[in-house]
């Protein structure tokens, strides 16, 4: 939480640094240039928090684990013995 916070209010005075001083400097009416540096405030905030928390999710499904580990091994060597040495039901009879 603190991370899509801080995003949060960095996207906020990005976006109203960025319409507001050049518009400033250019020399508009204070009034279209506020209302501009707002719009601009809420959209690059919500970008900043949105953008966040989906880089956060992203990066903890990434690193969970996605393979559990097996407690025993399985004794693969010993069922393929087993199955070769079974006589198999049916060997050479031909059945109709």
């Amino acid at each position: 939480m603190k991370d899509e916070d801080f995003t949060f209010k960095l996207g906020a005075l990005l976006g109203f640094s960025l319409s507001f001083f050049p518009g400033l400097l250019a020399g508009m009416n204070i009034a279209p240039l506020a209302w501009r540096s707002l719009v601009f405030c809420i959209v690059f905030s919500l970008i900043g928090k949105f953008g966040a928390r989906i880089l956060l999710r992203m990066h903890v499904v990434a690193s969970s684990t996605t393979i559990e580990e097996l407690r025993e091994v399985p004794q693969i060597d010993s069922a393929v013995e087993t199955q070769r040495n079974s006589p198999t039901p049916n060997d050479g009879v031909a059945t109709t």
